[in-house]
């Protein structure tokens, strides 16, 4: 094999991809990788390590127009894949606690969070949520403002 043969296929090797540098992240995957990294942070349970702020900010420097270097992107593809990325991963990260939450709700033994959990739904303070209960059932909180009650008439 020749020395310009074996040159070219190191060449041709594809490097390996940091997850965690944004710019490697850009250099390899362009605006398809923001909106996957977008969508793991902001919908999965494990995108919280991935560098969502920094990706965007290096996306942005790489449109500037008169940039010289091996990546360029374009604005409209990363401000769609910005988008489109982070309200499919909004609205799965819904979906997904709002088919799996009240099973991991009945599961947890953490008071806190049964209480934060029965705030969001108007609960009495002190009642846990858990099995048999739903929003639903749980009684709503009564605004003590003079306007709601009945015995004020309107003026």
């Amino acid at each position: 094999m020749s020395a310009a043969a074996a040159s070219s296929q190191v060449t041709a090797m594809v490097q390996a991809v940091n997850v965690l540098d944004a710019g490697s992240l850009l250099a390899a995957f362009g605006a398809l990788g923001i909106a996957v990294v977008l969508f793991a942070e902001t919908g999965l349970l494990i995108g919280f390590f991935l560098p969502g702020d920094s990706l965007l900010f290096t996306a942005g420097l790489l449109c500037a127009p008169g940039t010289t270097g091996a990546v360029h992107l374009a604005l409209p593809q990363v401000l769609t894949a910005a988008a489109v990325g982070t309200l499919a991963g909004s609205q799965t990260g819904y979906w997904i606690g709002r088919r799996g939450g009240r099973a991991l709700l009945v599961r947890s033994r953490a008071r806190r969070l049964h209480e934060g959990a029965a705030r969001a739904v108007g609960a009495p303070p002190g009642r846990r949520l858990g099995e048999g209960s739903s929003p639903a059932t749980a009684t709503p909180r009564r605004s003590s403002s003079p306007a709601s009650s009945p015995s004020c008439a309107p003026c």
